[in-house]
């Protein structure tokens, strides 16, 4: 989860080998800008482990190609699996808390229903 990101986004690849639905065809002329790699505009499909039963569905960009793995390049930036704000906020409520612990090494953050 990125608090400053706007969009969700994840490897393509990554998508495909976890059997995730996502678009056959890339954007056209659509590049992510901090990787330069191709998107594919979807949604994530999810549920928040915890709670209700409800299922989610967030906009994702799939970036790269879905059949080949990412190769990693000095100097550029390589796409992770980020959690952004766009299409969340608006079903979920995301508190975040700095408060250190043995189960939580960098923090807690709590989920709510909205």
């Amino acid at each position: 989860m990125d608090s400053g990101s706007e969009m969700t986004t994840m490897p393509a690849f990554d998508a495909k080998q976890l059997g995730l639905p996502m678009p056959q065809r890339a954007a056209h002329g659509a590049v992510h800008s901090q990787t330069g790699l191709e998107i594919r505009s979807g949604y994530l499909r999810a549920r928040v482990m915890g709670m209700d039963a409800t299922e989610y569905a967030f906009p994702c960009l799939f970036l790269g190609d879905p059949d080949l793995p990412i190769p990693s390049r000095s100097g550029q930036s390589a796409p992770r699996k980020l959690l952004g704000l766009g299409g969340v906020v608006d079903k979920l409520r995301l508190s975040f808390d700095g408060t250190l612990g043995p189960r939580a090494p960098y923090g807690l953050l709590t989920v709510e229903k909205i």
